[in-house]
Parts: structure tokens; C-alpha cells; sequence
């Protein structure tokens, strides 16, 4: 899946001007990827804790991979991480 492999925070880094060089093709398939996931998603959450809450990152990836590098990524125990323990909560517009 595309989209786990822009969730590494400690493997990437961004471009020397933090610009994403990214196909038209790979924007494409995130963007049909992250459509599928909220359309799966209920107009209500219900979350249970312990959970992280993250305020609105206005787009920041940098933001995010710093965030997830201090806070823990949302990935599976066998690399480290709490997704099966924690909920995630991103706060938007």
C-alpha cells in the first residue's frame, strides 16, 4: 500500500527546496487510496483511549513525520509502533 510507505518517519527526508517530487501518477493513486479509506469511514468516531490527538497540520508532511518521530507512528508492534494499542485522531477544518 502507497501510503504506508510515506508513514517511515525516520526514513525520510525531504527535499533540499521540501519540495515532493511526485509523479502525477503517484499523487493520483494516493489520492484514489485516501478515497477509498474515507468512504469506509462512519460520519461519527468512535475512539477509545489511550488515543493520540493531533491539532490540524494544514498539509504540513514535515509536520507529520515529526510528529510521528516523537510520538510514534501508526504502525504495527513488530516495528516498534502502537497501532494496535492506540487510536489516532487527526483534528481538521
Amino acid at each position: 500500500m502507497f501510503i504506508r510507505d510515506l508513514l517511515k518517519p525516520k526514513t525520510w527526508k525531504p527535499s533540499e527546496n521540501n519540495a515532493f517530487n511526485f509523479s502525477t501518477e503517484l499523487i493520483q493513486k494516493l489520492c484514489e487510496e485516501v478515497e477509498e479509506v474515507i468512504k469506509k469511514q462512519p460520519i461519527l468516531l468512535r475512539v477509545e483511549a489511550p488515543i493520540k490527538i493531533f491539532g490540524d497540520i494544514h498539509g504540513q508532511y514535515k509536520d507529520l513525520m515529526k510528529f510521528f518521530d516523537l510520538y510514534g507512528s501508526p504502525t504495527n508492534k513488530i516495528n516498534g509502533g502502537d497501532i494496535d494499542s492506540n487510536d489516532y485522531l487527526f483534528l481538521g477544518d
